[in-house]
């Protein structure tokens, strides 16, 4: 049962990656008016007109969004659980960075085999553009975050070091 709830818990969580990717789409389109020109945006846009198209793009870029918050949300989670991600990294540290590696590799594919099937050329690079920002503030993030916690579990523990030493004197 507990599982089952950390699962729903990750997907919950997740869920949030697919109107970050809809939204990032969009961002996408009227940054490529201002970075490619008004021709090629107008290109872009009269290809919209056709609903499947637009409907197809939003799906994929949303579900595309949604696994990459999923592997976010999953590696969050296993963060808190520091006992069991902490034996397990330090145990095997080359099999955690490859299950990192692969799962966001596989998202990085499937971005661009999807992707190149369904964008056209313009806004395919907009995507992975955005997808490799927005994946390089989440590493940043994560990894101030780690750093921010470690120093405070550091003074926590230097301070009970302290007050254990003052009560046994």
């Amino acid at each position: 049962m507990k599982k089952q709830n950390n699962f729903r818990k990750i997907i919950t969580k997740s869920l949030l990656g697919f109107p970050i990717g809809i939204s990032l789409l969009m961002i996408s389109y009227a940054s490529l008016y201002f970075i490619a020109g008004e021709d090629v945006f107008k290109t872009e846009i009269i290809q919209l007109q056709n609903i499947h198209t637009l409907i197809f793009q939003l799906i994929t870029i949303g579900v595309i969004y949604l696994l990459f918050f999923i592997i976010i949300s999953l590696f969050a989670f296993l963060n808190e659980n520091k006992i069991t991600s902490d034996k397990y990294a330090a145990e095997h540290p080359f099999k955690t960075l490859l299950i990192i590696l692969l799962g966001y590799l596989i998202i990085v594919l499937i971005c661009a085999l999807i992707g190149s099937k369904v964008f056209t050329k313009n806004i395919g690079t907009m995507n992975m553009i955005s997808f490799a920002i927005i994946s390089l503030f989440c590493g940043i993030y994560s990894s101030i975050k780690s750093i921010i916690e470690s120093d405070i579990v550091k003074q926590i523990n230097q301070k009970l070091k302290e007050r254990n030493a003052k009560n046994t004197n």
